[in-house]
């Protein structure tokens, strides 16, 4: 929020049609905004305009807007690019010598949440997951097995089925899997490559059970009198592992989606 506010305080400095050709350069084109949410003012105006017009949770979306950023740095006097540089920097984000910017914390994969009806969940899980596998590793495994729950719980409730209370996560993925047919016993004989498609979807499972078994030994969750000495790496390896399956088990959803419909 503070950097957009900072990038909309230099185009003050700048003409309506300057704007105009800025956002435009990067595919992004204004929407209308009720008066109560109009900062004032022409060139803040239009700014806004074309702020309401972004996706921030889209990768994609911001993107666009941080090329926008850098084209602006390299025209803004030391002074003026010195201050958007540190308002960057505070919000998270690091600037290379070439004067590209990237966002500070690892990026590793983006859950595509456009299918589902209430994203908000599945991204704070992302979110926190991204955010501190360099900083809390045990959080990071933690909300890693979270979202895997969360997710198979997700299935369940597409297929109006009931969830035991006494599953544990293997048995609460196994059975979410089956909703798509993404269990072993789901692949028919006959069809090619079986066997190897079988031992794919077996691995599904096992990153499920690693991540539970490692959030039990590690992760939070579980009071514990003294320090667990997990590395970042091994955060990190869960955490790609976990979001690489949740994505594609939300592409499998989508797509099957689309096919009944």
């Amino acid at each position: 929020m503070f950097t957009r506010r900072a990038f909309r305080e230099w185009f003050v400095g700048t003409t309506l049609a300057y704007i105009d050709d800025q956002f435009s350069a990067v595919a992004i084109a204004p929407t209308d905004l009720p008066p109560d949410q109009r900062p004032g003012g022409q060139r803040r105006n239009r700014v806004e305009e074309y702020y309401a017009a972004v996706d921030w949770e889209s990768r994609a979306d911001v993107a666009r807007v941080l090329l926008l950023y850098e084209h602006i740095l390299s025209e803004a006097t030391p002074d003026e690019r010195a201050k958007l540089e540190r308002r960057l920097k505070m919000d998270g984000y690091a600037i290379s010598a070439e004067g590209r910017i990237t966002p500070a914390r690892p990026e590793i994969l983006e859950i595509d949440t456009h299918s589902l009806q209430d994203p908000h969940m599945f991204r704070t899980y992302e979110q926190r997951i991204l955010e501190n596998v360099e900083v809390d590793p045990a959080l990071a495994i933690g909300t890693a097995k979270e979202l895997l729950e969360a997710t198979c719980k997700l299935l369940l409730e597409d297929a109006g089925t009931a969830i035991d209370s006494e599953w544990k996560i293997p048995q609460l993925f196994k059975a979410a899997a089956k909703t798509l047919d993404l269990t072993v016993d789901s692949v028919p004989t006959e069809r090619t490559g079986a066997d190897e498609i079988r031992k794919v979807l077996a691995s599904l499972a096992q990153i499920v059970v690693g991540t539970a078994e490692l959030r039990n030994m590690y992760g939070t969750g579980h009071g514990r009198p003294r320090r667990v000495r997990l590395r970042a790496r091994h955060a990190r390896l869960v955490a790609g592992a976990s979001l690489t399956l949740v994505r594609f088990i939300l592409d499998t959803r989508a797509e099957q989606s689309a096919r009944d419909e």
